[in-house]
């Protein structure tokens, strides 16, 4: 995951978007412990209505973004492809 294509995350952050509605925006994740607490990697994100964050974490699995700028902001770095299409029908549900 620290080392994922950018072509790879781009698509995937497409992906995600198309499924559930959201943007594609521009973000940095942070590694934020180990051996490299303080790195920080560009990449895209997804950004959805935060008033959506509640039931993403209440679902099963548990869905968790981070809040930036009003938005919630979910981060394809950490997904595989089948986990995105897994996301967007969370995000959809959370929506319902």
């Amino acid at each position: 995951m620290l080392d994922a294509d950018d072509a790879a995350l781009d698509a995937r952050a497409r992906r995600l978007a198309e499924g559930c509605g959201g943007e594609v925006v521009a973000s940095t994740a942070k590694v934020g412990g180990g051996a490299l607490p303080l790195l920080e990697l560009p990449g895209p994100a997804v950004a959805v209505d935060v008033a959506l964050a509640p039931a993403l974490r209440a679902g099963d699995p548990p869905l968790v973004g981070r809040v930036a700028d009003g938005r919630l902001l979910l981060d394809v770095r950490t997904l595989s492809d089948e986990e995105a299409d897994l996301a967007a029908a969370a995000v959809r549900a959370a929506r319902a």
